[in-house]
């Protein structure tokens, strides 16, 4: 879920979801990597199992965990959407007629 939240804040005035955004820079994707490889690691290793008192989830766990992190980024992107689509605008028109 981390890495979905990654994803929305790093761009928090627009949406996510485009390309420019996706490429970003690549020590994001490098941290990703690493970050994926360590959870792997404490998940499916048995000696960090044993450290971490962690055991390998089922299909469906990870098939559960992977779409409430989806659900979330998907939640905060609507969110974003909403406060740029409507929100600014409002903030624009009263700047303006204030000047």
């Amino acid at each position: 879920m981390e890495i979905f939240q990654l994803f929305f804040i790093r761009s928090f005035y627009s949406t996510s979801f485009s390309w420019q955004n996706l490429r970003g820079t690549p020590l994001i994707w490098f941290i990703i990597a690493i970050v994926i490889m360590a959870q792997f690691a404490i998940t499916y290793l048995p000696p960090l199992q044993a450290i971490f008192s962690t055991r390998s989830p089922s299909i469906t766990d990870l098939l559960l965990i992977f779409l409430v992190g989806l659900a979330t980024y998907i939640i905060a992107e609507t969110e974003k959407y909403i406060r740029i689509k409507f929100f600014s605008k409002k903030r624009i028109l009263n700047t303006k007629s204030t000047v």
